[in-house]
């Protein structure tokens, strides 16, 4: 964070990240993973490396590692100011805030460009993470007791300064440790303060752990420095020592350990937990910063161990129990973090599965494998359907060196299509799917001899496209949405469908799809249908029977737009004064006349009779004929 209107960096919290952990230091606070946890804390992982933070007044962050003990060591003293120690092996791989551990101490303030920074001010700030909304980047550092108005006062703040650094021990590291910006910085501090003399303690603590490092014992320092009032404070009910116990007192190892630290630490048979002094037998037991009663079971994943808080402090831990079955192509993976082996399917992607592809250039397919390695033997590319190995044409295909690579060296119309890289790994198989296509463009390659079609029920209807001189390479017609898989007549110059007996749902559109090379087509076709007309015709509208005899027969033609008629769908009916049909027969057909013979006539024959055609529900009826019975004998005038 900054201060003093953005004009001042002081070091507000710490982050560190762990495997795969983030741990906080912010204040007195704690966190693992964004939720806080109450320090002292401890935790183990996988491949044997120990953390843990201890709370001495200040925090102390360790990492053992491979019998590094520690590999890393921080400290926090829980306002603004840290140090970090590590282990020797580490000589030679330090960077960026750390500086260059390489002997060199010219070197230390090497900011991210490689120039070596003229100040601690400009060497902090060249590594800082970019946060334009938070954390932009400063002015020139000012003159803090300039700006304040103290420059009188400065002179005595300063003396006040030397005076510490002249004092003890820090007296006899000043003539070791350069301590000129340490002079400055403490007094900027006091200024800012307002003349505080106690916010240089920061400061100090900084070049006392300087000090440390060029192997000078500063433990305790201002307890033993008239000069200055930077002796610690401690929680309630600890008190600070020089040598105190290292690790310190804690519920699991409540006599601590053999080796020396300083900083705060409760009375004998008490420990310290959550910043409060509590009584050995009052602990419960902890791991990774949380709390369990005696009797509670928690998990520790990181070492694939259950375990039980069986008393102050001392819990039980077993193995974790796994049964992991994978499938036939699963394969068994171990995860960080994760105790158990899990089960991975489709183990094999495609990186690129629907990639872009342009006619004439290359294209690369790429294969990405989890879970397992693999070598180029293990993995074979197919060109599917029908499945065809890729493997071996180099003149068109071309395949990386590893094996996850398939380049078509030159895209075209041919090398459209599907391709998976299969891989087979200890009798396991998965793939990556790729779908290649070419960009399509429009290209006028067809269009429609007609732009609407008229068919009649029950005859044939045709649409037809001609053809425009591109090659074509595909075609397909749909009707309505429904792709026709009826006679499609394919000439050089144009394209025919033909529906037979159509019917009248069948109006609306037909469309046919075309396809080139890295183009597309298509030409719609409005389609209208056209009822089928019939026309039922009398023979004679007026017709002469004799009574007692049986030539009696109304006929009628029949005509239809389209088909012919039907079998039994004529009758012949009399039509009776209401308007309404009596009397109806089926009509015979002879020599495509239709019509029905009354039987032996007598007076009751007389009257008017129709021909009525049926087809699904639709009657059509013919003009009356008018049946006229005359006497036996007699002639009709």
């Amino acid at each position: 964070k900054q201060w003093y209107q953005r004009r001042v960096a002081i070091t507000a919290g710490i982050e560190i990240a762990f495997k795969t952990d983030v741990y906080k230091l912010e204040g007195n606070t704690v966190s693992l993973n964004g939720d806080e946890v109450i320090a002292p804390l401890h935790k183990v992982y996988k491949d044997g490396s120990a953390l843990k933070i201890e709370d001495v007044g200040q925090f102390v962050f360790s990492i053992v590692q491979d019998g590094k003990d520690p590999l890393v060591e921080l400290t926090w003293d829980k306002v603004t100011s840290y140090n970090l120690k590590v282990h020797g092996t580490c000589k030679g791989s330090s960077t960026g805030m750390c500086g260059k551990w390489n002997g060199k101490a010219k070197d230390d303030m090497t900011m991210p460009d490689g120039e070596v920074a003229e100040s601690v001010e400009a060497f902090g700030t060249a590594w800082a993470v970019d946060d334009e909304d938070e954390c932009p980047a400063p002015p020139p550092i000012p003159d803090i007791c300039e700006d304040f108005g103290l420059m009188t006062e400065k002179v005595g703040y300063q003396e006040h300064v030397v005076a510490v650094l002249k004092a003890g021990v820090l007296g006899q590291c000043s003539k070791v440790v350069d301590n000129s910006e340490t002079v400055n910085a403490a007094v900027q501090e006091i200024c800012l303060c307002f003349g505080d003399k106690n916010c240089a303690c920061p400061v100090f603590n900084q070049f006392a752990a300087a000090c440390d490092a060029a192997e000078f014992n500063t433990a305790g320092w201002a307890l033993k420095n008239k000069n200055t009032e930077c002796a610690p404070s401690c929680p309630d009910g600890s008190t600070f020592r020089v040598a105190g116990p290292k690790p310190a007192p804690s519920c699991s190892k409540p006599k601590g350990g053999r080796k020396t630290q300083k900083g705060c630490f409760c009375p004998e048979g008490q420990v310290m937990e959550g910043g409060k002094c509590i009584a050995a037998e009052d602990c419960v037991c902890e791991y990774a910063g949380q709390r369990f009663d005696i009797g509670d079971k928690y998990d520790k994943p990181d070492i694939c161990q259950s375990c039980s808080c069986v008393g102050s402090g001392d819990e039980k831990c077993e193995d974790m129990q796994c049964n992991t079955e994978c499938t036939e192509n699963e394969l068994e993976v171990t995860a960080d973090g994760e105790c158990c082996t899990k089960c991975l399917a489709n183990w094999v992607e495609a990186v690129n599965p629907k990639p872009d592809a342009t006619v004439s250039e290359p294209l690369a397919l790429t294969c990405k494998v989890t879970g397992v390695e693999v070598t180029a033997d293990d993995i074979k590319w197919v060109q599917f359907a029908p499945e065809v190995d890729v493997s071996k044409p180099k003149r068109i295909f071309e395949i990386s060196d590893d094996g996850l690579v398939l380049t078509i060296k030159n895209m075209n119309e041919m090398r459209v299509g599907n391709y998976k890289c299969v891989v087979t790994k200890d009798d396991k198989v998965s793939e990556g799917v790729f779908e290649v296509l070419l960009p399509i463009v429009h290209e006028d390659l067809i269009e429609p001899v007609q732009e609407t079609v008229q068919f009649i029920e029950g005859k044939d209807l045709v649409v037809e496209v001609k053809k425009l001189g591109g090659t074509i390479t595909d075609l397909s017609w749909e009707c309505n949405g429904v792709k026709m898989e009826q006679k499609i007549v394919n000439k050089k110059t144009g394209c025919k469908l033909v529906l037979k007996g159509a019917t009248a749902d069948m109006a609306g559109s037909c469309t046919c799809f075309v396809r080139g090379i890295g183009s597309q087509d298509s030409a719609e076709i409005k389609i209208e249908a056209q009822a089928n007309e019939v026309t039922v015709t009398p023979l004679k509208k007026k017709i002469s029977c004799t009574e007692g005899k049986k030539k009696c027969n109304p006929k009628c033609s029949v005509t239809m737009t389209a088909g012919s008629v039907a079998k039994k769908s004529v009758k012949v009916c009399k039509l009776e004064d209401n308007g309404k049909l009596s009397k109806c027969k089926a009509a015979k057909v002879r020599k495509g006349k239709y019509g029905k013979s009354l039987g032996k006539v007598t007076a009751a024959s007389a009257g008017n009779y129709v021909c009525v055609h049926s087809d699904n529900g639709v009657d059509t009826i013919s003009d009356p004929m008018a049946v006229v019975v005359k006497p036996a004998g007699k002639i009709l005038i």
